[in-house]
Formats: structure tokens, C-alpha cells, sequence
């Protein structure tokens, strides 16, 4: 448990510091790595050619649900 706390909070910073904002959750799902920042959603995984892949989706709403996106998006 303090190791997984740890790696998300290694995530965090480093984040942090090469985007400018700062994540508010850190999780994984189906073998893909998300960041929910301040404004933007990044999603990253590793594509067909074993090369790292990353999406963003920015969103503006402030009560943006996270589970209703993972469930529907």
C-alpha cells in the first residue's frame, strides 16, 4: 500500500512539473494509466508498436463526473 501511494505521488510531481497542473487523482483502468488534472483528462498507454501513447481530453465543467465518463465514455 505505501508503495502504490508512493508511485502516485512520484506521478504527481513529476506531472506536475512538465505540465503545469496539478493532478487530482492518479489511477489505473483496463491496463491504462489516468491523470485527472485540473482541466484535462490524459490517458496513457503503451500503442501496438510498444511506443507510450497519450490522449488528453479537456473538459471545462467543474462538477465533471469522472465514474459516468468511465462507465459511458
Amino acid at each position: 500500500m505505501i508503495r502504490d501511494w508512493f508511485r502516485k505521488l512520484c506521478i504527481r510531481v513529476q506531472f506536475r512539473l512538465e505540465h503545469h497542473e496539478w493532478p487530482r487523482e492518479v489511477f489505473t483502468w483496463h491496463d491504462r494509466l489516468f491523470i485527472l488534472g485540473e482541466r484535462t483528462l490524459y490517458e496513457i498507454f503503451e500503442g501496438h508498436n510498444g511506443e507510450t501513447v497519450m490522449t488528453c481530453r479537456t473538459y471545462l465543467d467543474p462538477e465533471f463526473n469522472l465514474e459516468s465518463y468511465m462507465e459511458h465514455g
